[in-house]
């Protein structure tokens, strides 16, 4: 008896929901319809028995009529589930006339009537996509159709009018279908791959389209749909997450869900940390979730749901589910070598390329990123990069070439690399920086490899930002594409240079320029400008070493203004910014002599460049790239070529030097007294013979606001030799076209001083007295810091100053010579430590200093002092 009563209560469990229905009892019982009366039982030309199911509406108009029945507890994914009917169709198929057997759809017959393409299932039907009379099963999803099955089987041809088909419809466990068909020439059986999951329950639907002499042709019977049913006490679950974006979700949960139960209110990520912002139900299994904030990138991200409830009722409460976004960040991926000139080619094939390394400790596909070489661009193809993994990018033709060094990705359309220098970055699919860097022979640290045939190589791949970490390969071959670079060593980032340059683009807009990039200056709060507030950045390049800032109130022309940062404002390596304030302001238009030349170097040493120094008069900030430059020949007096002054905006202030060059660093470490952030590289200066010279400074409507003419003559009379030497201003407001406003520049200034004040500077003042100053009358030259050292100082009151110093012992030896004709400026100063000339210091005693000045208009001056040295030990 208990057997008996255990397989009463198992044999309803697996049958629940199943159908089955001959139509014989006469009636729709059921059967769901939006219009009841346009369907019947009827026993006019039935298929089988008595009756069949009968569209019997004589319809004035053409429409479209639906019935259904619903499909409840079905689980497909724990056996075969099998359709079968009888279908007599009395019409020729076309795109009006046809019919489409839903085996289940999510929608009921009551909703399709206002919304007919927005169910999603699986569709048995004809013409139910175009018109070849083609029987097709379809999936379809939010009404996108998708054909699982193309049966071959034409309608009209193969069925014809009078004849009712015996379909059989099969999908297994794993998604695979067959169709069966009782044709006039047999049963033909097709099979195919669905893609979707099966839905557990839904609607079987019979669709019918007709024009007004179509309908009532259409007859169904003998209706089964078998498989494993039962009733569902399971409440839902999660599936699966999908990530759709760095804040998007497509949950599927485990079986479909009641939509009216669904609030967005009820996802969470990390415990309220981040809500969502808009949900999309896609069908009754799966919905999307769009949430107001990114997700954690590379870590676990907890999607918590409240309360989800399936079509049985039963329902689900405090969901969990884990998931671990990845996407590639800034640096993750870094761009380690660059063969920008590949000819003549050393031992790699002539091709250029660049390399880039996956530095993460994730992969990452690379579909979608774009490769940046100065402002072209080229999409990446779906490509995988693992950990770790370096790939060449080059033309998609070269690829063959390059494949023996590595790992190659092929590009079309792939930009050209210039020569010389530019820029070369990659981007996310999304736009944001992955990596890039700015490129320059420059950087090649050997002439001979700048010719070309040799690559440029990162040093360390630790700091891929910074700007002194790159040189020429040294491998044999001219590169490493493909592999550890051959330059690879330890070379930390320990200094950030910080602003390079400040300029308001118009009232209220500022670009600020760092030496840089700045990956996540996101914060107004980080700078400061005078009375103005910083209201919004902007990055003003993909590289993020540009920003464009908004103030809050326009600015005044003409005034300076005091742009600073924070500490907080570092580098990619953490370094804070060593120029951390900066001076700019609304450039007025330059009116003639507002700016001048102020120092020239036009006979440099033999394989350095010239310079060219300027200096702002007036009393309001200057556009120095509003600025033209040009030379004269002296010989016929023909107008070079007028160039710009320098290629981008900057601001030159009141009382402000300019100094530009072909080689910024060769002049730097040329001239000890230079400034260098005031000294700037340009692509060429205009002509500059070593022995005379005609030089132009223009506006941009070519009005000449300076000039100078220049000879070799011009020098100091007493140098023996002017190669490597710069004429300067005595004083910047004198006439730069009268040879009298020029002088050479001191030798205890280093023969040049770029970017500071001229050390032939002379104020001209008449009473200025012409002293010798010491330190004091006496050294001990013990290295305790007191009186160590003798300083000797000199005050000039005329230019063109030659000095010799001597030391005597107190019988009149000569013991030292401090300086031998050594030109000097204004305030110049020599020391003596109490050494002789081999470096031992003197014993105690009484010493002659013997200084001799020669004064250019041909005064002699012959002081002599006394200095004693006490020895301590």
């Amino acid at each position: 008896m208990k057997k008996l009563i255990f397989l009463f209560s198992l044999v309803p469990c697996l049958v629940f929901g199943q159908i089955s229905d001959d139509f014989e009892s006469g009636s729709l019982t059921n059967w769901e319809s939006y219009l009841p009366e346009r369907w019947a039982a009827d026993t006019t030309r039935a298929i089988n028995g008595e009756f069949s199911l009968h569209h019997v509406f004589d319809n004035e108009y053409s429409g479209t009529d639906y019935i259904g029945r619903e499909i409840n507890n079905l689980h497909p994914g724990e056996g075969t589930t099998s359709w079968s009917f009888k279908i007599r169709y009395g019409y020729n198929p076309s795109s009006g006339n046809n019919w489409s057997v839903w085996l289940i759809s999510d929608s009921p017959p009551s909703s399709l009537v206002d919304n007919p393409n927005g169910q999603s299932g699986f569709a048995l039907g004809v013409n139910l996509s175009g018109n070849d009379d083609t029987l097709r099963l379809w999936n379809v999803q939010n009404g996108i159709r998708k054909a699982v099955i193309n049966s071959g089987i034409n309608w009209q041809n193969d069925i014809g009018t009078g004849k009712a088909a015996l379909i059989s419809i099969e999908r297994d466990i794993n998604g695979v279908w067959s169709l069966s068909v009782d044709t006039t020439g047999g049963v033909v059986t097709v099979i195919g791959e669905g893609g979707e999951d099966l839905s557990s329950s839904g609607w079987f639907v019979i669709e019918y389209n007709y024009t007004k002499t179509g309908d009532r042709l259409l007859w169904v019977d003998d209706v089964t749909v078998n498989g494993t049913f039962y009733a569902d006490t399971t409440p839902p679950g999660i599936d699966t997450v999908t990530l759709n974006g760095r804040s998007s979700l497509e949950v599927r949960f485990s079986e479909p869900v009641v939509a009216d139960h669904l609030y967005s209110s009820d996802f969470t990520i990390n415990e309220n940390e981040n809500r969502v912002g808009s949900m999309v139900l896609l069908n009754p299994q799966s919905v999307m979730l769009n949430f107001e904030k990114e997700f954690l990138n590379k870590s676990t991200n907890i999607l918590s749901i409240n309360s989800l409830t399936d079509m049985a009722g039963n329902t689900a409460t405090a969901l969990r589910y884990g998931f671990t976004p990845v996407w590639a960040e800034t640096a993750d991926v870094i761009i380690t070598e660059i063969m920008a000139d590949p000819s003549p080619p050393v031992s790699l094939p002539e091709i250029e390329y660049i390399e880039i390394y996956n530095a993460s400790e994730h992969d990452f596909n690379l579909k979608g990123w774009r490769l940046y070489i100065n402002k072209s661009f080229v999409v990446l193809p779906d490509s995988k990069l693992r950990s770790g993994q370096f790939a060449i990018l080059c033309h998609i033709n070269d690829t063959a070439l390059l494949s023996p060094y590595g790992d190659v990705v092929g590009l079309s359309g792939f930009p050209a690399i210039p020569n010389t220098e530019g820029a070369v970055i990659i981007t996310s699919e999304q736009g944001n920086l992955i990596h890039g860097t700015g490129y320059s022979t420059d950087q090649y640290g050997s002439n001979l490899k700048i010719s070309g045939g040799w690559s440029l190589e990162m040093i360390d791949t630790g700091y891929p930002f910074h700007t002194e970490n790159w040189k020429a390969s040294d491998s044999n071959t001219g590169g490493t594409p493909g592999s550890e670079n051959s330059v690879s060593s330890v070379n930390p980032d320990i200094f950030f240079k910080g602003l390079i340059n400040v300029f308001p683009t118009d009232t209220r807009i500022i670009r600020i320029d760092f030496s840089e990039p700045v990956i996540d200056l996101k914060t107004t709060e980080y700078m400061g400008c005078n009375d103005l507030a910083i209201v919004s950045l902007t990055p003003a390049d993909s590289l993020r070493d540009s920003y464009f800032a908004e103030t809050s109130d326009d600015m005044e022309p003409g005034k300076v203004y005091t742009l600073w940062l924070d500490d907080k404002v570092t580098d990619f390596a953490g370094n804070p910014a060593e120029r951390d304030e900066f001076l700019f302001g609304l450039p007025l238009p330059a009116g003639s002599h507002d700016i001048v030349f102020n120092e020239l170097l036009f006979n440099p040493y033999s394989d350095e460049p010239d310079f060219l120094e300027f200096f702002n008069l007036s009393d309001h900030p200057l556009d120095v790239s509003s600025l033209k430059l040009a030379s004269i020949d002296t010989d016929d007096g023909d107008t070079s070529t007028v160039s710009a002054l320098y290629p981008s905006q900057m601001c030159l202030l009141p009382g402000s030097y300019f100094v530009v060059t072909t080689d910024p660093a060769t002049v730097i470490n040329r001239y000890p007294e230079s400034e260098p952030q005031r000294i700037f590289k340009i692509p060429s200066l205009p002509s500059m013979p070593d022995k005379e010279g005609h030089l132009l400074l223009l506006n941009n409507n070519l009005k000449p606001l300076d000039e100078v003419i220049y000879t070799d003559k011009m020098h100091f009379s007493l140098l023996a030799e002017t190669e490597g030497i710069s004429l300067e201003k005595i004083r910047p407001e004198l006439p730069s076209d009268e040879s009298s406003s020029w002088h050479s520049a001191a030798e205890s200034a280093g023969f040049a001083t770029p970017g500071k004040i001229n050390s032939a500077y002379f104020d001209g003042t008449e009473n200025q007295v012409e002293t010798v100053g010491f330190s004091s009358a006496r050294i001990t030259p013990d290295n305790d810091g007191f009186e160590d050292v003798l300083e000797i100082s000199f005050s000039f009151k005329t230019l063109g100053n030659v000095v010799s110093v001597s030391i005597y012992s107190e019988t009149g030896r000569l013991i030292k010579i401090l300086a031998n004709n050594v030109t000097m400026e204004n305030g110049a100063k020599l020391f003596w430590d109490g050494t002789i000339t081999n470096g031992h210091i003197v014993a105690s005693g009484i010493y002659i200093i013997h200084i001799v000045i020669l004064s250019d208009n041909g005064h002699r001056a012959d002081i002599k002092r006394v200095c004693t040295v006490i020895r301590n030990r």
